[in-house]
């Protein structure tokens, strides 16, 4: 088994959502992503993070992913004054909320496609989790993925 693990810093950025039409005039399908700029920036980083990290190039066999994303917290979560960097009682220890883990998932899956895996289809078991960086800890993805002989 090979085992490589690296970190893609920034803000991850959900996948989008996909919506396919009936085009009026040529009556083809016309498929739209909901996404922005972030998006593609994002996915960039990824593809950025595991080329350097894959420079024989991509696993082509099975594998394993564990995928850590660390998000910045919202300022309501801390006090003000001189409690700016303490956390109220009432703040959220889990990240229960949007961007949606699954589509935060697939925006990676898209980045390591071609630089860390050949193709997401191989990855066999997924361990994903959300989590809140801590007060000057840098927000993004710790990304671990093992391949099985």
């Amino acid at each position: 088994m090979v085992t490589k693990e690296f970190f893609v810093g920034g803000t991850p950025k959900p996948q989008g959502s996909k919506r396919a039409f009936l085009h009026p005039h040529t009556q083809k399908i016309i498929l739209t992503e909901s996404a922005g700029p972030a998006l593609k920036q994002w996915r960039e980083m990824v593809q950025t993070g595991a080329r350097l990290n894959f420079p024989d190039g991509p696993f082509a066999g099975d594998v394993m992913v564990s995928l850590v994303f660390s998000l910045q917290r919202p300022k309501s979560h801390y006090g003000t004054g001189r409690n700016s960097e303490k956390l109220k009682d009432k703040a959220r220890q889990r990240h229960t909320f949007k961007p949606d883990l699954d589509k935060l998932t697939r925006a990676v899956f898209d980045g390591l496609s071609g630089a860390a895996i050949v193709d997401d289809c191989q990855v066999f078991s997924l361990f994903a989790m959300k989590r809140w960086a801590e007060i000057n800890e840098d927000t993004g993805c710790w990304v671990k993925i093992q391949e099985l002989g």
